[in-house]
């Protein structure tokens, strides 16, 4: 697919980026590629597939759902970047 110079700068502004001149042209030819790749999956034939074929395993082996001992205090506020009485510290939002 030939992208011109202008439909690489409207993608370019639909995500808000501010490309220099130079990037344009190198973007065009990686969007082409990437674009005819895409048109290359769309002419698989398909047919009789079902949509989610592939996303779910039926056979997939799953943990049983067995209840185990909560975290300690300690545990679960090990990591937090700040505490104060046994409570994560956030900063404010407003």
């Amino acid at each position: 697919m030939t992208l011109t110079r202008e439909d690489v700068a409207h993608i370019a502004d639909l995500a808000r980026l501010t490309l220099p001149d130079a990037a344009i042209a190198r973007y065009r030819d990686d969007l082409a590629v990437i674009l005819e790749h895409a048109a290359r999956l769309a002419a698989v034939d398909t047919e009789g597939v079902p949509p989610t074929d592939g996303l779910h395993a039926p056979h997939a082996p799953l943990r049983a759902d067995t209840p185990t001992a909560p975290l300690s205090q300690e545990a679960a506020l090990r990591n937090a970047p700040e505490t104060e009485a046994g409570y994560v510290i956030v900063p404010p939002l407003i």
